[in-house]
């Protein structure tokens, strides 16, 4: 199945997938295979749709739930998603694709610290998965800028006032504010 979707015949390995699994509709593992298919189509609704029956039907796994949280996201029902990787973490705290959908989840929300310990926790587990550890990389960088730019002000103390200095400016654009009433319009 897998060389069919490297030789660039998706169509082809749908097809196959959905006899197989029209002779063997119990197949969990057939079934997670074809929702894998779908969601790389962005047929999430499916995608999910299958991956619930395997949720349903199969023992508890650390990966469908990171599947069902990522189809959960491009469905765009954030809280749902986090709901379901918050609680896979709980039970699957050292799964690399758990934290991954995790730390994506969490950019998405826009709470970047919890974004970057997960995908830090993430980046430090080996697997056999370049596009994954790709994904982490990038996902721990953006999540890492974003948490170091927000919104932070850092006070100083100089001579009769303050300063200020807003983190996303370069150095040399830091204000300065004689009295307290000028800085807050008093």
């Amino acid at each position: 199945m897998r060389r069919v979707c490297e030789r660039g015949e998706p169509l082809k390995a749908r097809a196959i997938l959905e006899s197989a699994l029209a002779e063997q509709p119990g197949d969990d593992r057939l079934r997670f295979v074809y929702a894998t298919l779908l969601l790389q189509a962005a047929d999430w609704e499916n995608g999910l749709a299958q991956l619930e029956q395997v949720r349903a039907s199969a023992p508890w796994s650390p990966v469908v739930e990171a599947y069902i949280g990522g189809a959960q996201l491009g469905l765009n029902r954030v809280s749902q998603a986090k709901d379901t990787l918050d609680a896979a973490v709980a039970q699957a705290p050292d799964d690399f694709y758990v934290l991954l959908k995790r730390g994506e989840v969490y950019c998405r929300l826009g709470i970047y610290l919890t974004a970057v310990e997960a995908l830090e926790r993430a980046s430090r587990i080996s697997v056999d998965d370049p596009v994954g550890r790709e994904a982490v990389r990038r996902l721990l960088r953006f999540a890492r800028e974003k948490s170091s730019g927000g919104f932070v002000r850092q006070v100083r103390a100089r001579g009769i006032g303050f300063t200020f200095k807003w983190p996303w400016r370069s150095a040399g654009q830091q204000g300065s504010v004689g009295r307290t009433d000028q800085a807050w319009g008093a």
